[in-house]
């Protein structure tokens, strides 16, 4: 299992507008709309049976979290696709979508969702900063000139 800290400050964080000069969402047809999270809560003595349970069924994972000092825990399906996304990976719902759609870029408990165009162009613009472990994982053919330079 994973865990992660940087995480929560970016998580809590993503009201801000952003500077980019295009929109990396309109590029990968929702891909980050075909899988969920969801937080159960602390991790307390009944806990590790519950995730024991939660991974007995099929496409079902768990994940380990740290935020705001408390390790909490949560259920992953990853192959879980969102009744609201088009063929074309547009959001039927948009303009009504909710807050956690709206606000998503690429940030999940276990680490950055590597096949996010959002989160690669927000590092790569220094907007955020995530440990060197995902950075290679993000590019593993190398990391971009702009995260080299300084």
């Amino acid at each position: 299992m994973k865990t992660y800290k940087q995480h929560e400050k970016l998580k809590w964080s993503l009201q801000e507008n952003f500077n980019l000069d295009s929109n990396p969402c309109e590029e990968c047809k929702g891909k980050c709309c075909k899988g969920i999270y969801l937080d159960q809560g602390p991790v307390l003595d009944h806990s590790h049976d519950a995730m024991k349970w939660a991974r007995y069924h099929e496409g079902v994972e768990t994940y380990i979290t740290e935020q705001q000092g408390m390790t909490r825990w949560g259920v992953k399906i990853p192959d879980l696709k969102c009744e609201h996304l088009l063929d074309d990976g547009k959001c039927k719902i948009q303009d009504e979508k909710p807050e956690g759609c709206k606000r998503y870029y690429g940030l999940n408990p276990d680490g950055p969702f590597l096949e996010c165009n959002m989160i690669k162009e927000l590092i790569k613009t220094k907007q955020i900063a995530y440990e060197k472990v995902w950075l290679e994982k993000l590019w593993p053919d190398g990391l971009p000139k702009e995260l080299l330079e300084d």
